[in-house]
């Protein structure tokens, strides 16, 4: 088992690991169309647009540092639609 040094050394910061579950999360709601399912309730819909508010905004940020690369992190979300 990998202790908690390599895991970050390996996979990454503990932000960077959420921002990868993230996106994943992105992708999962975008192509099941949960947004749109009528048995969801508007409070866990409310909790699906907060968290792609997130995921945007985060995206919004690496756009600043660098274009190329967060352009190149969102193609497969775009790409599962």
């Amino acid at each position: 088992m990998l202790s908690e040094k390599a895991a970050i050394e390996r996979i990454g910061s503990y932000g960077k690991q959420i921002g990868h579950l993230a996106e994943a999360l992105e992708v999962v709601i975008e192509h099941l169309k949960l947004l749109d399912l009528e048995g969801l309730d508007e409070k866990k819909k409310d909790a699906l647009k907060v968290l792609l508010g997130d995921v945007a905004g985060a995206r919004g940020v690496k756009a600043r540092v660098d274009p190329a690369k967060a352009e190149a992190q969102r193609a497969p979300a775009s790409a599962a639609a």
